[in-house]
């Protein structure tokens, strides 16, 4: 009696469940309301670069592909300097090779048809000069609270040449790998053009267009642009076609670009990590002048106790970025949307902006890396 009525739930539980799956296959229209499009700036500069600002317009959730801004008259002011004036090269990108200066102001002014006249204003502040103190290594373990793992770390100690008066301030752990970041490589935009006459999708086109005809530090980013192409099979075929298309060069200064981040976290109560970001600290206060810092590196710790061959030769480094309020706070919230998405109890984060009439931001900052160690 009791296996009968066992067999009778199951079956009366199948045949309800069955048509509510039917009943889930149903086609719906979904109507998107259209937006009103506003410009987007890209318009981060530091004393190292001439005036490079990127501009698009927003877009909605059925584009995949950018919308460059390419009629628009930038024009960055000075005081009584004469006005700059940023020439169109491509894909949104209006630059100068003039270099912005540190201690200076600058006020951004972009005019382009349609649209209500788009100002920001911004500027690099004067640069405070760290150093890192003599250490020894000294292996820890650190549970970062935020995702309650257990990092090794070592400790470091930064300190500036005199107090910061008003410092914004991100640290960043940071490796250059000898054997590869010195290699370039660059893609022509006709051979973009060969492989799409090859048959790779025109959406992998458009986006190796974007990256033609410029030197890139890892080929690596070629791959990606066929992500959500095509087929596995297609994909890796396609891009082997394009690595035998790839120019190469090997240069002899250490680029940016070139340096892959390690882990960083957070030994003083003005500077924290940021929900669970764990390569960036960021600080903010007055008359600062020194930080206590964990350094990162798992494959470090790795070779110093169990490698007995050859040293891999990798640099580790730390570079100290100090920005303005704008730099900084941009920073901030977008680390913060980013790591958020990991939390489907949080709430949704807005990306700071600075931009009058328009989105994005326009914030001046400087960069000093600093070498730790070589192994």
């Amino acid at each position: 009696m009791k296996t009968c009525s066992t067999h009778i739930k199951i079956t009366s539980i199948i045949a309800i469940v069955i048509p509510l799956l039917f009943s889930c296959t149903r086609d719906m229209d979904v109507h998107i309301k259209n937006v009103e499009k506003k410009i987007v700036v890209q318009g981060l500069f530091s004393d190292e670069e001439g005036w490079d600002i990127v501009l698009l317009t927003t877009k909605d959730m059925t584009q995949n592909i950018d919308t460059y801004v390419k009629n628009a008259t930038v024009e960055i002011a000075s005081g009584t300097d004469p006005i700059i004036r940023l020439h169109y090269t491509k894909f949104g990108h209006y630059q100068s090779e003039q270099k912005p200066v540190a201690g200076k102001a600058y006020t951004l002014k972009i005019d382009t048809p349609g649209y209500d006249e788009i100002s920001a204003q911004s500027s690099i502040p004067v640069p405070v000069k760290a150093k890192v103190d003599d250490f020894k290594i000294n292996w820890l373990t650190y549970m970062y609270p935020n995702d309650l793992l257990d990092y090794d770390v070592f400790p470091l100690t930064v300190r500036f040449e005199k107090p910061v008066p008003d410092a914004n301030i991100i640290f960043r752990a940071e490796i250059f790998n000898p054997e590869s970041g010195y290699n370039r490589y660059l893609l022509p935009s006709s051979a973009v053009k060969e492989l799409e006459q090859q048959g790779i999708p025109s959406l992998a086109a458009t986006r190796l267009e974007q990256l033609a005809d410029q030197w890139q530090t890892d080929p690596g980013i070629y791959e990606k642009c066929f992500d959500g192409t095509e087929t596995y099979t297609e994909e890796t075929k396609h891009y082997n076609m394009l690595m035998e298309k790839l120019q190469k060069k090997t240069v002899k200064q250490r680029e940016y670009a070139a340096f892959e981040p390690t882990m960083c976290f957070a030994d003083d109560n003005w500077i924290s990590n940021i929900s669970y970001d764990t390569y960036s600290v960021f600080g903010q206060g007055q008359q600062v002048e020194k930080a206590s810092l964990f350094y990162a590196d798992p494959n470090l710790k790795y070779d110093m106790q169990y490698n007995s061959g050859p040293k891999p030769g990798k640099e580790y480094w730390l570079e100290v970025t100090q920005g303005n309020a704008d730099y900084y706070e941009y920073y901030r919230t977008y680390i913060l949307q980013i790591s958020q998405r990991l939390n489907p109890y949080s709430g949704p984060v807005e990306v700071y902006s600075n931009i009058k009439n328009g989105v994005g931001i326009f914030a001046g900052y400087h960069r000093q890396m600093i070498h730790i160690l070589t192994y």
